[in-house]
């Protein structure tokens, strides 16, 4: 397929996969259209990996929220599975991305293009990823609302340093809450996260 922006082969973990390569930019509406990868999120994925592989009601079916690219998904099937995994973005071109990426690493999965929410209401998952570009304090309600008794659930927060206080005023912004620079700064900052 011809993609409307330039992409790579990258190797991660188990996985090979396609992704966009485009300069990253920081901050608020800096996100592209094409789908987001961020290669320094792999320790949180090899994380995830060995957790889920060790999880001690091991899990039948697993929702990669957000997929973007399908890494997290894909990674968690090829190092922790066999999983009935779901991808969900509502990005087109993230599908079509997500389901050449299934296709190269021969491995398969229900690929949907939704809003999470809706899909959360409609069926169950026994884990739950969220990995949002942005704050994931929109999906925690409707998350914590539909998620089945016993479910494992992951969620990415990579603006810690606005939690922890350094950035008080863009964590008012964001979070509508006052964050604060103290040695309880992670707790605080947890506590803002879940509102």
């Amino acid at each position: 397929m011809d993609w409307p922006f330039p992409v790579q082969d990258v190797k991660e973990g188990a996985a090979r996969l396609l992704v966009p390569d485009v300069p990253r930019r920081k901050g608020p509406g800096t996100a592209g259209p094409w789908p987001f990868y961020n290669p320094t999120m792999t320790v949180n994925r090899d994380l995830a990996a060995i957790v889920l592989a060790k999880w001690p009601r091991r899990p039948r079916t697993v929702l990669d929220g957000l997929a973007a690219t399908g890494a997290w998904g894909i990674r968690m099937q090829l190092e922790a599975g066999p999983y009935q995994i779901t991808f969900n973005d509502r990005s087109t071109l993230a599908v079509s991305l997500i389901r050449e990426n299934l296709r190269r690493n021969r491995i398969l999965g229900d690929v949907v293009n939704g809003e999470l929410v809706s899909l959360l209401g409609t069926d169950r998952y026994d884990f739950v990823d969220v990995d949002p570009f942005g704050p994931p304090t929109p999906f925690l309600g409707p998350i914590f609302e539909e998620i089945k008794n016993g479910s494992g659930l992951g969620v990415t927060a990579t603006d810690t340093s606005v939690l922890s206080g350094t950035y008080p005023a863009a964590c008012l912004r964001r979070y509508g809450a006052r964050s604060l620079r103290s040695p309880q700064g992670s707790e605080i900052g947890l506590r803002i996260l879940l509102g």
